[in-house]
Order: structure tokens, then sequence, then C-alpha cells
């Protein structure tokens, strides 16, 4: 995603010499936002003794036309319907979860 003057960058590109993923940490329910999806995206390296545990989700993109507003590391983000619902139905109601998504 490119960024504007206005806006950061969401994620930074991996570095390729070290065994790494992205990992999504898709935060709890807010207060009357049933809705609103909140996450922050952070990259898990596997050379080093301090990795997290993750859980896999894979999904199908869906119609390009079909995108909905999320937020990422403090930026607006938008997905397809089929994430925007997978997301909404795996969020806990009171504690993070981190998932590694791919389509």
């Amino acid at each position: 995603m490119a960024s504007t003057p206005e806006t950061r960058p969401i994620y930074s590109e991996l570095d390729g010499t070290r065994f790494c993923i992205r990992v999504l940490k898709l935060l709890p329910l807010l207060k009357g936002a049933i809705d609103a999806i909140q996450c922050t995206l952070f990259t898990q390296y596997f050379d080093t003794l301090d990795w997290t545990e993750y859980e896999a989700l894979s999904y199908t993109w869906g119609e390009a036309t079909d995108d909905f507003p999320i937020t990422v590391n403090g930026q607006p983000f938008r997905v397809r319907k089929n994430l925007l619902s997978a997301m909404q139905h795996l969020r806990y109601e009171h504690e993070p979860r981190l998932l590694w998504i791919g389509a």
C-alpha cells in the first residue's frame, strides 16, 4: 500500500535475509463499536527465541468492489467482505488474537 504525505506506511518491507512473516494482532471489541475492526501488524522473526504463537487464516479475496474499512497500525485500510466477516467472527471480546492471514 502506498503512503501519502499525510499517512505513514502500514508496514515496511520484510528482511529478505531472515525467516520472517507479518502477524496481525486483532484487537478486542471496542465498547459501542461492534463493527469497528482495529489491529496492529508486526514482523515475526523465527531466528530469535522470543517469537509468539499465532493462528493461520486462509481466505478467498471476494469481489473487488466489495471492500470495507478497518484500522491497521492507526491507519485506515480497506479489506474485502470475506476477510472483514472472518475478523468479526474470530475476534475475541476481551483480549487480542494473533493471526497470520493469507489469501
